[in-house]
């Protein structure tokens, strides 16, 4: 899961044009609201809300699921789906795991990265380094932009095996990352970035991430 929490203020990177595409678009939605309250209810109504200065942005990602299997969770549906946003026209132009995270992180095609796989020298953690990815990316904007970072689960796959044991990626003020030997996640048996503890079998990582989240 990736998140950023709104907070603080080169190359302007896609993730930075989008963001500043996004606030622009907020910023006169309130404006409109704002104006259309004093209107309708008196100027005090207006005046007495905070503005938001930025909003909070929660990713979840999920690795092989096909697009209908939302049908057989209601309670998803119900509780992320529909307080989210829906985009009725995304696609995924290349879908395999390490590559749509290198997108997905980076605002670029595969051809752009130069991330085709999932494993070096296609793809995985050390590819993604070397191409230089970590250093200008969602984390990196969000985080220069004042949001609280956060990166709580999978990373990229052989980032447990090639990394060294204090690594952590710039831009997340957070970063907690299965440390699997040869895996990129478990559902037991697993250790995260940044904590010697070794959770084993009656640690089920979904609720360990979710109490870190």
């Amino acid at each position: 899961m990736l998140g950023g929490r709104g907070g603080r203020g080169g190359r302007r990177s896609p993730w930075r044009r989008a963001l500043s595409s996004w606030r622009r678009a907020i910023a006169a939605f309130v404006v409109f609201v704002a104006a259309a309250a004093a209107t309708a209810s008196g100027p005090w109504l207006a005046q007495s809300r905070p503005l938001p200065t930025a909003p909070d942005i929660v990713i979840f990602l999920t690795d092989d699921q096909r697009w209908d299997s939302l049908d057989g969770m209601p309670v998803l549906q119900d509780d992320l789906v529909d307080r989210g946003r829906l985009y009725e026209q995304a696609m995924v132009p290349t879908s395999l795991c390490c590559p749509s995270r290198a997108t997905i992180l980076s605002g670029r095609y595969a051809h752009s990265t130069g991330v085709w796989g999932n494993h070096y020298p296609r793809g995985g953690w050390r590819l993604v380094q070397e191409h230089g990815l970590e250093d200008e990316n969602i984390a990196t904007e969000l985080d220069a932009g004042g949001y609280e970072t956060a990166l709580i689960g999978k990373y990229f796959n052989g980032f447990s095996n090639a990394a060294p044991e204090d690594y952590e990626p710039p831009g997340w003020d957070h970063f907690w990352a299965f440390r699997t030997s040869g895996r990129s996640g478990s559902y037991y048996d697993f250790r995260l970035s940044g904590s010697p503890r070794f959770y084993g079998d009656r640690a089920y990582s979904t609720d360990v991430l979710a109490r870190r989240a």
